[in-house]
Parts: C-alpha cells; sequence; structure tokens
C-alpha cells in the first residue's frame, strides 16, 4: 500500500501514532537487493545499483509528518524491544499461539556483498540514500530523537496530568525488509484487534 492509505483516517476522531521501522541504510539495501535477487555491483554507476533494489519504498513519505492532520510518527530499530512496548498498550489474548517462522527471502551471503570491502562505494551509496529517500531522512532524524521508541523500553515515560478524550489508534508502516510481515504476524498471535498486511496494519 502506498503513504496515502493513511489519508482514509483523517476525519476519524481519533489519534493515528505510525510506527516505522528503521535500520541501517547499508545492511537495509543490502537485503532489499537479497529480497530482489539482485548481484549489487561496486563498479560503474552506483546510483542505478541502489535504485535496483528500491522496491515498495512508496509506503513512506515526508508528507505522512505533516500532511495529515491527526497523524504523528514514530520510528522503533529493536523488535524484541518494540513487541515488549507494545504489550504494554495493547490488550493480550486469553488464548495466544506461538508463530511457525516461514523464511521469505534466500539467506543472505554478506561476505559476498562487495559493499562492506568499498568504503567508497558505501559512502556513495550512503549518500544517494540519504539525498533521495524520505524514508532513510526520517529514520536518520528520528532514531536521534525523542520519537525513537527503543528509548522508551529503557527510559520511564512521563505522564501526562490530564486525560486525552480522543483515542490513539497504533498503526505500523511495512517497510520492506523490515521483517514487516513477521512483526505483524507475532502482534496478530498474541494482542487484541490487530490486523492488516503488505504495507499498513
Amino acid at each position: 500500500a502506498r503513504w496515502q492509505v493513511w489519508q482514509r483516517f483523517e476525519n476519524w476522531k481519533a489519534t493515528f501514532e505510525l510506527h516505522v521501522p528503521c535500520r541501517d541504510p547499508i545492511d537495509h539495501l543490502m537485503s532489499l537487493c537479497n529480497h530482489l535477487n539482485h548481484k549489487f555491483r561496486c563498479n560503474g554507476d552506483l546510483a542505478k545499483q541502489v535504485d535496483a533494489c528500491l522496491k515498495f519504498m512508496e509506503r513512506f513519505d515526508l508528507a505522512l509528518n505533516n500532511s495529515i492532520k491527526n497523524v504523528r510518527l514514530k520510528c522503533f530499530s529493536n523488535m524484541p524491544a518494540y513487541i515488549g512496548l507494545m504489550g504494554t498498550k495493547l490488550q493480550q489474548k486469553r488464548y495466544t499461539a506461538e508463530l511457525r517462522h516461514r523464511s521469505w527471502d534466500k539467506p543472505r551471503n554478506r561476505s559476498a556483498e562487495c559493499i562492506w570491502s568499498d568504503a567508497t562505494a558505501m559512502r556513495k551509496a550512503r549518500e544517494y540514500l540519504m539525498r533521495t529517500q524520505p524514508y532513510f531522512q526520517f529514520c536518520d532524524t528520528c532514531m536521534a530523537s525523542c520519537q525513537n521508541l527503543d528509548k522508551s523500553t529503557s527510559t520511564p515515560v512521563a505522564t501526562s496530568t490530564t486525560t486525552s478524550t480522543v483515542p490513539v489508534i497504533y498503526g505500523h508502516v511495512h517497510m520492506p525488509e523490515t521483517s514487516g510481515t513477521t512483526l505483524n504476524r507475532m502482534l496478530a498471535l498474541n494482542f487484541e484487534r490487530v490486523c492488516g498486511h503488505k504495507g499498513y496494519s
């Protein structure tokens, strides 16, 4: 689903807190290449090599942060800690089930990825991603801010002295190769009223 899917909720009387998974840009890029079975080459047109691995990136846009009045964005990178945090916000199911893991991609062979031994290619690829991809721009800023949910798992969250009457609905922006499908299944198996797949939940 493209990022505009969230616009359908703009007139709901609720606040949508969207959680965006973040990874190291280069490691993420290599996972994307592996998913698409594209052999990344460090010589030649580097931008073309990067672009060949960028798929489904339209699931996120910086407009999410400022064009939908009832949406606010937060980020995370630590999945186990994130699931623990959401366990304090969602209703536990009376009967839970274990996740049967399914592998969607072939295993990565990191030693065959040229970028880890080519500092120039790594730098240029990172700069290109940061210059052209709103998702990586957002993650770079968010992970260093108070909107980083990883910090909420280790730092007590300040409680408000006022009670809001506007409900909060939590959403997850499924970015490719961030284990979004697995995360969604884990949450749905253990908590009530979790739904969605392929782009959002």
